[in-house]
């Protein structure tokens, strides 16, 4: 199992440049999915593949919450972590 990445992003500019230079940028297609881990908000993340013409298991994305704003973001990139959470392999288009 890999680490999340080794990234750090201070505050919305950062993150947002961050989400619209590489996530974002139009390259990929994505689906999220809410779910939860160790009791806190989650995004189940799919991204799109053209073999299988359908969204499948890319990563999990889990938010710590200061009030109602988003604090931290910690990215986990290993489909297989999905597996727990009894979501589907892959999502329709």
């Amino acid at each position: 199992m890999r680490p999340p990445l080794p990234s750090w992003y201070s505050g919305r500019e950062q993150v947002g440049a961050f989400l619209r230079k590489n996530p974002l940028r139009g390259v990929r297609r994505w689906r999220m999915v809410p779910t939860s881990a160790n009791a806190q908000p989650a995004l189940a993340t799919y991204v799109w593949n053209e073999q299988t013409g359908a969204f499948t298991r890319h990563s999990v994305s889990v938010l710590t919450l200061r009030g109602d704003l988003i604090e931290e973001i910690m990215a986990f990139m290993n489909p297989e972590l999905l597996e727990p959470f009894g979501l589907p392999a892959s999502l329709p288009a």
